[in-house]
């Protein structure tokens, strides 16, 4: 196939790619790298960029777009209802944020809760769909009158303004652009970098209802030496990286020292990794044999990132949680 047959099939100079407009298609491009970067766990910065726009702008663009194929100087008569190319980056970005809270709430229905997987489905099927209805609509509108980024008429107009304008209007066209450059830039590295605190990851216990819901109550707390007993740990990774844990659990016998709780006898009970997507829920049900005896025991649960050291303690570990237990002799 020839350079030119190739593209006509691509109608580039239509601003199409087969059937689907170039900017529907560009979406889908950063849709596509988004979740790339997201399945091959890149660098937090990278991700957040490219999910920027797959959240604050393409759901309402596609939307927008579906709704008014045509373009602004389409007829009237024929088109009572156009806006202009800034009316429609503007809504966008406002339908974006009805949008995404909207989905947020119909993910919320379903039974393992808001994930980041499930979020990122149904957020790229929106895309996606609205996409289609979107190429589908302006494809029968008139190519006259059918919208189109006018990317070419941009550029044209700034390279004319570069080329031919006077010194002071070069002056104010260069300002602009390294304004808006500047402008992209610290909104990327207000993405990239977020504040402090906002990182962070939840460790908890839970216990299944007779429902099938997990609550954080009803743990067993009257144990018998040598008797084994079910428990449930749970993680929620909010460190916007997927996190390789480790979790390990002791039975303490604490004595209170100057005001201070002191841990005098220590026994490992059960040892386990976890590896959690950014965004993501994580839980197992496990069983613990206690061989310590005594009445307010604390059976405490240490988590640590990567690796743990050999001997578990709570200054040690990135984040604990424990309970209060009895345990009885076996032969009591």
């Amino acid at each position: 196939m020839s350079d030119e047959s190739r593209m006509q099939s691509l109608h580039v100079k239509d601003g199409t790619v087969g059937s689907v407009p170039l900017d529907i298609v560009a979406g889908w491009g950063v849709l596509a790298g988004a979740h790339i970067a997201g399945f091959l766990s890149l660098g937090t910065p990278v991700r957040l960029i490219l999910a920027a726009p797959v959240v604050f702008f393409l759901p309402g663009y596609v939307t927008v777009s579906a709704a008014f194929p045509q373009r602004a100087t389409a007829p009237e008569l024929r088109y009572p209802t156009r806006i202009s190319v800034g009316e429609r980056f503007a809504l966008s970005v406002g339908l974006s944020l009805v949008i995404v809270p909207l989905l947020g709430l119909l993910v919320a229905l379903f039974p393992g809760g808001i994930t980041e997987p499930v979020v990122a489905g149904l957020l790229g099927a929106y895309i996606v769909g609205g996409g289609v209805v979107a190429s589908v609509r302006r494809f029968h509108v008139p190519a006259e009158h059918r919208f189109r980024v006018p990317v070419g008429h941009w550029v044209g107009r700034l390279v004319g303004s570069l080329r031919h304008g006077s010194l002071g209007e070069r002056a104010v066209t260069l300002v602009l652009c390294l304004s808006i450059v500047s402008t992209v830039a610290a909104a990327g590295f207000v993405l990239a970098v977020p504040a402090d605190g906002e990182s962070f990851t939840d460790l908890h216990l839970v216990t299944e209802t007779d429902d099938g819901d997990l609550v954080a109550d009803g743990y067993p707390t009257n144990l018998t030496e040598g008797q084994p007993a079910t428990y449930t740990a749970g993680i929620e990774n909010h460190e916007g990286i997927a996190t390789d844990y480790v979790v390990v659990v002791t039975l303490d016998r604490v004595t209170e020292i100057e005001g201070a709780q002191r841990t005098v006898e220590s026994n490992e009970l059960a040892r386990f990794d976890a590896t959690v997507a950014a965004g993501d829920r994580w839980t197992r049900s496990h069983t613990l044999t206690p061989e310590m005896t005594g009445e307010e025991l604390r059976l405490t649960y240490h988590l640590y990132v990567d690796t743990a050291p050999e001997t578990a303690d709570r200054d040690s570990a990135y984040r604990t949680v424990h309970i209060w237990v009895d345990v009885a002799p076996a032969d009591a």
